[in-house]
């Protein structure tokens, strides 16, 4: 008896801790091998009437944003490249960074997506990556990998993706330039930069000159998410004091009941 509820309890503790490591809604999201280079990416021709083509992101449209702070509706084009290689292509119209963040505290997360070509859906990649300096921090993780294939930076070290200096990835959206659509690849999420125009997502190159999106989280994070892990997490507090003192009387009972055979005896 004594066992089985030291085993409840520490799979409760475990439960609460994770609760604040891991982001209550989970999104899934797939990519698509290609055989465009960065290069081909940044020659895709824009379109803005629906369906969206095959190589877009999707077949809706986007708000693209103009020069002028009106916005259009566009097909979104999103490919995570390096200069040298073949590119992939996301199949979502919603930033990767958003998505794999939504409601975490800590920092930033590289999640896994999968591979949409792959018959099995076994194959998958993390996308985003750590930047050492962030990671030092604690304010970036990924999910665990296991080798360099794991990421898309082909960089696992301590079973973290991590960003790579001498071949960064490049995240390329639609943007309007010069008052025409066209796709554009700039340095993606927890890269090395130097300035703000270098990175992509609208991130900023202030912090450890690494392209970061400051503020998202914490903006983003709704009342009715933080309360819902705030009842979860009190929920749980609460079947620990109760399995604590369940413990307790059962150990006492059981304690009379050796004493009186005892004494019988």
């Amino acid at each position: 008896m004594r066992n089985y509820n030291s085993k409840i309890i520490s799979l409760l503790l475990i439960l609460s801790i994770s609760l604040y490591k891991i982001p209550l809604v989970v999104y899934c999201v797939t990519y698509r091998p290609t055989n465009y280079t960065m290069q081909d990416v940044e020659n895709i021709k824009v379109y803005d009437n629906w369906p969206c083509p095959e190589n877009s992101s999707d077949e809706i449209w986007k708000g693209i944003n103009l020069e002028d702070g009106s916005f259009i509706k566009a097909c979104e084009y999103q490919y995570y490249c390096h200069k040298t290689g073949y590119c992939i292509k996301i199949e979502t119209i919603g930033e990767l960074y958003k998505i794999n963040n939504h409601h975490v505290y800590n920092g930033d997360v590289g999640y896994y997506i999968y591979n949409s070509s792959n018959i099995t859906k076994t194959e998958k990649l993390i996308p985003i990556s750590c930047n050492k300096k962030r990671v030092k921090k604690d304010r970036c993780f990924t999910e665990k990998c296991f080798q360099n294939s794991d990421c898309f930076s082909n960089k696992c070290i301590k079973g973290v993706c991590m960003t790579d200096d001498n071949n960064p990835t490049y995240v390329c959206k639609t943007v309007s330039e010069n008052s025409q659509l066209k796709v554009k690849c700039l340095l993606s999420h927890q890269e090395k930069c130097k300035n703000d125009n270098e990175c992509g997502d609208d991130a900023i190159c202030k912090y450890d000159n690494v392209c970061l999106v400051i503020g998202y989280i914490e903006d983003t994070v709704t009342g009715k998410l933080i309360m819902i892990e705030f009842i979860a997490f009190f929920l749980l507090i609460i079947s620990l004091v109760i399995l604590y003192f369940k413990y307790k009387i059962t150990t006492k009972i059981k304690k009379k009941k050796e004493n009186r055979e005892t004494s019988n005896n």
